[in-house]
């Protein structure tokens, strides 16, 4: 007779998700949330301009909805959701605005951001040797991390304007983080990147020919329905504490 082995993933974004389905269970059997986990991901992105230190990222769905023309891509937290952010790229690319075939970068490709559409594709650069910050509420998750960790520069390049796939980027390179960072629908979210720049700076994109954009994507878990029990599902307040105070009401 054959026998059958259970498999059991015990990667860091499994065991993290394992966790996170265990905890809301015991929330929703003392509170009766209906809460759903489910794997997920999170991308936002702003224009990069010339004259900017400071870039603010949006966060929540809803206000990404209000330019889904611009920026079809994007996608944030609804309303009454929690997002867990397990790991993290942030990529740079050109692209005609409006435009979802987009080419993410995780270096100032030359091929990409060439003279005809970039004032200089070297102070892209500057990207990669900023600091980036996340404060949800009065929580600092994040408060003053460098950019450096994303900067990949593959060892196969793109090496003519005509190559189609560009380097050799397969999206899954991303920095872990840690602590694990949570987005709320119902919280004041605030993703920061802020960059140095100099006299003569020119990373933008020329005027007429598209758009140089920088963007934040991370892989995770989102909590549905979780907005208002973020701080059970983080640990911050106690299930068992919790479920003690009920059964004695």
């Amino acid at each position: 007779m054959n026998k059958i082995y259970g498999v059991f993933d015990t990667t860091r974004a499994r065991a993290a998700y394992d966790t996170i389905l265990a905890r809301v269970a015991e929330i929703n059997g003392v509170f009766d949330t209906g809460m759903i986990v489910n794997e997920d991901y999170f991308l936002s992105e702003q224009l990069i301009s010339d004259s900017k230190t400071v870039y603010k990222f949006d966060v929540l769905a809803q206000t990404m909805d209000a330019d889904r023309q611009s920026w079809p891509n994007q996608k944030g937290v609804q309303n009454n959701d929690i997002f867990i952010g397990l790991c993290m790229l942030m990529t740079i690319d050109h692209r005609e605005e409006g435009k979802s075939n987009i080419l993410p970068q995780t270096y100032p490709n030359p091929y990409q951001f060439t003279a005809a559409n970039t004032g200089n594709f070297e102070d892209l650069y500057a990207f990669y040797s900023g600091n980036w910050g996340l404060t949800v509420g009065s929580r600092v998750y994040i408060p003053n991390m460098s950019t450096r960790l994303f900067l990949d520069v593959p060892q196969t390049q793109q090496s003519l304007a005509a190559n189609a796939n560009g380097s050799q980027f397969n999206g899954n390179k991303l920095v872990e983080l840690d602590p694990y960072p949570v987005l709320s629908g119902k919280a004041d979210n605030k993703l920061t990147l802020n960059i140095n720049t100099y006299e003569d700076f020119a990373a933008a994109a020329l005027a007429g020919q598209g758009q140089n954009v920088v963007s934040f994507f991370m892989k995770g878990i989102t909590v549905q329905n979780g907005a208002n029990f973020a701080d059970f599902v983080t640990g911050m307040k106690s299930i068992t504490r919790e479920a003690i105070l009920a059964a004695k009401r």
